[in-house]
């Protein structure tokens, strides 16, 4: 072999590393850019779900110093008992902007009943705040526990000038499935094991009559 072929070849040689070192550069780049973008995707998704994880249901004065906090679900008949007696409105009238009410799901009376109506609930939430509360109504004296259907509860929703094309959409997709749960959890870290449960504040009533609200009620509010 002659010494201009070998340094014909050595040249060649030379630029076909450079293009392949030049390739690895450009895919290696190529793959740090992709996973930045999906740190990024992630990092927003996270976000937005921590964000809906925290959006409470909220009757009354959303700045009222004091909340009674429930934990409840829509199949639970003690549940249905103490909301059809009033006295949860009759305490946020009585205390006028002072104290309002949180929702929280906890299904576990009824799980599966439970879990269906708390995520159509959680699909309403998204239509607004005001229309929540008109079907949390719904579902605890219109709606019969554990025999009203899915397609029963979103035609139930169409009165209350719900959106019932994208109720159901919402429910299909399972989007409010993980807030369920994430309420849920919320509910067993606290040692919750029954429901409803109720929180005045964050002292948790073992007493259900209007008495034992209002001296918890007034207690938090001297606290």
């Amino acid at each position: 072999m002659t010494k201009k072929h070998k340094k014909s070849q050595s040249k060649l040689s030379k630029k076909k590393h450079q293009k392949q070192r030049q390739n690895l550069i450009i895919a290696g780049g190529a793959v740090v850019v992709i996973a930045v973008l999906a740190l990024l995707a992630l990092n927003n998704q996270t976000t937005g779900y921590a964000q809906r994880f925290d959006l409470d249901p909220i009757y009354g004065n959303p700045d009222a110093p004091v909340s009674i906090i429930e934990y409840s679900s829509y199949g639970c008949p003690s549940c249905r008992q103490v909301h059809q007696s009033g006295i949860l409105d009759q305490l946020i009238e009585e205390y006028d902007g002072q104290v309002n009410l949180i929702f929280r799901d906890l299904p576990i009376i009824q799980p599966q009943y439970d879990f269906m109506t708390a995520q159509l609930a959680q699909c309403v939430l998204d239509q607004g705040n005001d229309l929540f509360w008109k079907y949390h109504d719904m579902l605890y004296t219109v709606a019969q526990p554990g025999v009203s259907t899915r397609e029963e509860l979103v035609a139930n929703a169409a009165p209350l000038g719900i959106d019932t094309e994208a109720l159901n959409d919402c429910y299909e997709a399972g989007t409010h499935a993980a807030t369920v749960r994430y309420d849920e959890q919320r509910g067993l870290d606290l040692g919750i094991r029954g429901a409803p449960t109720f929180f005045i504040n964050d002292e948790r009533l073992f007493n259900f009559s209007p008495s034992a609200f209002r001296e918890a009620i007034d207690r938090a509010l001297k606290a």
